[in-house]
């Protein structure tokens, strides 16, 4: 498929709603225009990309991981796709790597993807600009969930303070098996 008009991002989204085979959906990169695939140009930055995505994700109950690193996602679209993807029976991991989601777009993805009742095993909000006050969005999901294995969230100029706040939690789950934050903002606990 080949998306380059402004009208394809709608086909976009009902050729993933249809595709019940679809286990796998990686866009990454598509916000610095990759010439084989289009889609991120609209996608990226307008909100009726990030709609039509949403609306595919509604309708295809068989996605398994969404990558989609490098975007231009910012907080609204976290949103806009955390709100699709609540309660997906099939979404066991997802990357939003390198977006602009910020503090209030991972606020709203935390708390909507990673309840107990989600199936989601591994996020990755890496790069994100979620800033110094994380502690208080990550640390009540990861003293209380049971179902994430792996949560990934270097490059977001978290505060010394708040990463060591998120460290001890870590000590407290048994069930996340898998951390990476950046050496630079990463604190030892010792």
């Amino acid at each position: 498929m080949n998306f380059e008009r402004t009208t394809d991002v709608a086909d976009l989204g009902d050729a993933i709603g249809k595709s019940q085979d679809l286990r796998k959906l990686s866009l990454v990169g598509n916000s610095k225009g990759l010439r084989y695939f289009r889609v991120m140009d609209y996608l990226g930055l307008r909100a009726a990309g990030i709609q039509a995505l949403s609306d595919g994700l509604k309708k295809n109950r068989s996605i398994e991981s969404l990558d989609i690193t490098d975007n231009g996602v910012d907080a609204q679209g976290a949103r806009v796709l955390s709100y699709a993807l609540q309660g997906h029976p099939s979404l066991n991991r997802l990357s939003l790597a390198g977006n602009s989601i910020g503090m209030e777009g991972a606020k709203i993805t935390i708390e909507r993807l990673c309840s107990n009742d989600s199936r989601l095993v591994i996020i990755d909000l890496s790069g994100n600009n979620i800033g110094s006050l994380s502690d208080q969005i990550f640390v009540p999901v990861i003293e209380s969930n049971k179902t994430l294995k792996e949560l990934h969230i270097s490059e977001n100029k978290i505060l010394d303070t708040a990463m060591i706040s998120i460290l001890q939690a870590l000590t407290v789950n048994t069930t996340i098996t898998g951390f990476s934050c950046a050496r630079k903002t990463c604190p030892s606990i010792a």
